[in-house]
């Protein structure tokens, strides 16, 4: 066969448009369009990826189909677990707030509101919902005493206050004057409240 000479840019295009049909067959996106081109211009060329009979083609296609699910649903699966994780690293982040404030000393009725406030409010942590709950529920002002003043522990007892003046002498042994004094003490706070 006689040898046929090349000038160096038909060489040049040859190369590039062989890399090119190398790089469409490699490519998984573009080889099969690249063969279905191919056979469409030269039929009888035998392709077996696009010869093979259409039993066997459904039976790749088949195949294809169940990976791909199964793809997903190990993708799907596996995004349920760490849905899972995250609500229940939340439940144990909430269980373990609500056990704070009842340690805090938080009445049912207290830990009630807060989780009411968490749900109303879409809050996640008890101790910021606790914290408005304080907010809107400031603590009641402390009790005044009813009668006419204080104990007076510091103030000397006068001549008239006999009681005070024995439980300083007996250095508060006598129980019959201890009794007594609490009774009426007693009943004058029972009285007192009685006229309300």
């Amino acid at each position: 066969m006689p040898m046929v000479e090349v000038d160096e840019v038909e060489l040049q295009k040859s190369k590039k448009l062989r890399d090119t049909v190398e790089k469409m067959l490699k490519n998984p996106k573009t080889r099969r369009s690249f063969l279905e081109a191919h056979k469409a211009v030269d039929p009888d060329t035998p392709i077996p990826e696009l010869d093979m009979t259409a039993p066997v083609r459904e039976e790749i296609d088949a195949t294809a189909k169940r990976i791909t699910e199964l793809e997903k649903k190990i993708e799907t699966d596996a995004a349920d677990r760490e849905r899972a994780a995250k609500l229940q690293s939340l439940e144990s982040k909430r269980t373990e707030g609500i056990a704070t404030l009842r340690r805090a000393g938080w009445t049912n009725e207290g830990i009630t509101g807060v989780e009411k406030i968490m749900e109303e409010q879409g809050i996640l942590d008890p101790a910021i919902a606790a914290a408005y709950f304080e907010k809107q529920h400031p603590p009641q002002a402390p009790v005044k005493p009813a009668g006419s003043g204080g104990w007076n522990f510091a103030d000397i007892p006068t001549e008239e206050n006999n009681y005070a003046k024995k439980l300083l002498e007996t250095k508060g042994q006598i129980d019959a004057i201890v009794d007594r004094e609490a009774n009426d003490a007693l009943h004058e706070f029972r009285s007192a409240t009685a006229h309300r």
